[in-house]
This record gives C-alpha cells, sequence and structure tokens, in this order.
C-alpha cells in the first residue's frame, strides 16, 4: 500500500486523499513499486489537489480518454482535446520515439470514473503524446 502524504504547502484534505487514494487502487504507479509515498500538492491559484506520478506507457495507453469532456451532463459538451494532428511531423516524430522507448513527461489527466471508467484517466493536456504512445 502507497503511504500518502500532504505537501507542506497543500491544506490537508480528506476527500483530496480519499480520491487519490481510490486512484492509486485502479492505477499502478511507479513510485510505488519503490517505496515512495504519493504526494499531494496543491495549486496555489485554483486550490486544486494534485499529484505527480510515473506509469507504465501500456498502462497509460489503456488507462487514458482523448475524448474528455468539460461538462459531462451534456451530449454536446465542448471537448478538452482539440484535433489531434497525426499528419505533422513533429507528430510522426513523437510517434517514432515512442516505438524506441522514449519517456514522455508532462500528461495532464484527471482521475475520473464516473463517466467512461473503463478509462478513468481524462487527458487535459498532452493528448498527442497519449496518442503515439498508444500507437507504440
Amino acid at each position: 500500500m502507497t503511504t500518502i502524504l500532504f505537501d507542506d504547502k497543500a491544506r490537508k484534505n480528506s476527500q483530496a486523499k480519499n480520491s487519490v487514494s481510490a486512484f492509486l487502487d485502479q492505477v499502478a504507479i511507479l513510485e510505488a513499486k519503490h517505496d515512495m509515498p504519493a504526494i499531494i500538492f496543491q495549486d496555489g491559484a485554483s486550490g486544486a489537489y494534485y499529484i505527480k506520478c510515473s506509469l507504465l506507457a501500456s498502462d497509460a495507453a489503456r488507462l487514458c480518454d482523448l475524448n474528455a469532456k468539460l461538462d459531462v451532463k451534456s451530449s454536446e459538451s465542448y471537448r478538452a482535446n482539440r484535433q489531434l494532428f497525426l499528419k505533422h511531423v513533429t507528430y510522426q516524430r513523437m510517434e517514432s520515439d515512442a516505438a524506441k522507448g522514449r519517456e514522455f513527461n508532462d500528461i495532464i489527466v484527471e482521475y475520473n470514473a464516473e463517466y467512461d471508467p473503463g478509462t478513468p484517466l481524462k487527458v487535459w493536456g498532452g493528448q498527442h503524446r497519449i496518442r503515439a504512445i498508444t500507437g507504440a
């Protein structure tokens, strides 16, 4: 079981801790493999809670949702992720790098199992990276 800690600048919050615990029950993070704690941070401007962690590419490909919606109750909701540019040379290089085992960082996801629970990691940033990882 992974230890969950709050950063010194994060206000302790049981709901945030429960959300992280639910996430850790479903998603194997590499930090747990090395007995490292999950640290909950809090954004100074928005107050949002988050953790930083690493996933295997195979888990990210299986669990990430590129069709995350800003309003899940509306069938016409604006998608958070815009058009993917799969023919762009930068993306093609990224796809080639992913196939060679390149490590990708700075992918922003929200753990949300309320809709489409099979893919609970809703991608808010890094959709091209996730697509390249999935293709690899």
